[in-house]
């Protein structure tokens, strides 16, 4: 009796297991210029990665990706109703990755980085309201120093004003800490990347570049982009359960 029981429980297990290549799957990306991939040609660089990785995964892959140059999140949140939201799609497995963070508080205050995180919020539930089964945020690493020691922007001016007390390296920290700290069930998000974690490009603050992965202060090469298309494939495969 007891054996009929477990073997009972196996093939349930068996029958609700789902292989990927079964599974209509609509993967969405909403960000700035590091979605759009400045430094490796701006053409929506890691969330193309991302979909040749799983061009032949699932049954059908549907692949949006709104990376632009210098876009704040109040300007993402301005379009997602007629951008973003209405991508979600009842019969697929819809995921959105949002990322965006660097614009938005760049020279802003510590009450700008709370208010950044509110609004993270507030689109990520918008995002599950509309559909979206996985919303995943991504926050960034942090910026990084030539070999002098100085900051230089993608056209090489002098950036280094960032790394002043209460500059832009510091009320990032404050945003990446309110999103690290907080408990994934008490935010609509339902997975964090932190890219301070991501190998090559995170790291701790005042680090100096690696020029094969970065092309300024904070804009990634080809091979750079590729560190984070593989963070955002890890989660993606836990998605999907593929091993």
């Amino acid at each position: 009796m007891i054996f009929n029981q477990i073997l009972s429980l196996s093939n349930i297990s068996i029958i609700q297991r789902v292989l990927p290549n079964t599974i209509d799957v609509n993967i969405v990306f909403d960000g700035n210029s590091l979605t759009q991939g400045e430094g490796a040609g701006g053409v929506q660089v890691y969330p193309n990665k991302v979909k040749n990785n799983y061009a032949t995964t699932f049954k059908s892959l549907e692949f949006h990706s709104y990376g632009i140059g210098g876009q704040t999140l109040s300007q993402m949140m301005q379009d997602r109703t007629t951008q973003v939201l209405p991508l979600a799609n009842s019969s697929k497995t819809n995921i959105l990755f949002l990322w965006e963070d660097v614009n938005g508080l760049f020279q802003n205050n510590a009450a700008g980085a709370q208010a950044h995180f509110d609004n993270m919020k507030l689109y990520a539930q918008d995002a599950k309201n509309a559909g979206f089964q996985k919303v995943v945020l991504l926050t960034s690493y942090y910026f990084k120093k030539d070999a002098d020691s100085i900051f230089r922007n993608i056209v090489g001016t002098d950036v280094s004003y960032v790394e002043l007390a209460g500059g832009t390296s510091d009320i990032l920290d404050i945003y990446f800490d309110l999103v690290t700290n907080s408990n994934i069930s008490d935010v609509p998000w339902d997975y964090h990347i932190d890219l301070r974690n991501a190998p090559n490009i995170g790291g701790l603050r005042n680090r100096v570049k690696d020029n094969n992965y970065f092309t300024d202060f904070i804009h990634l090469t080809d091979l750079g982009y590729q560190r984070v298309a593989e963070q955002v494939i890890l989660v993606v495969n836990e998605i999907m359960g593929i091993s």
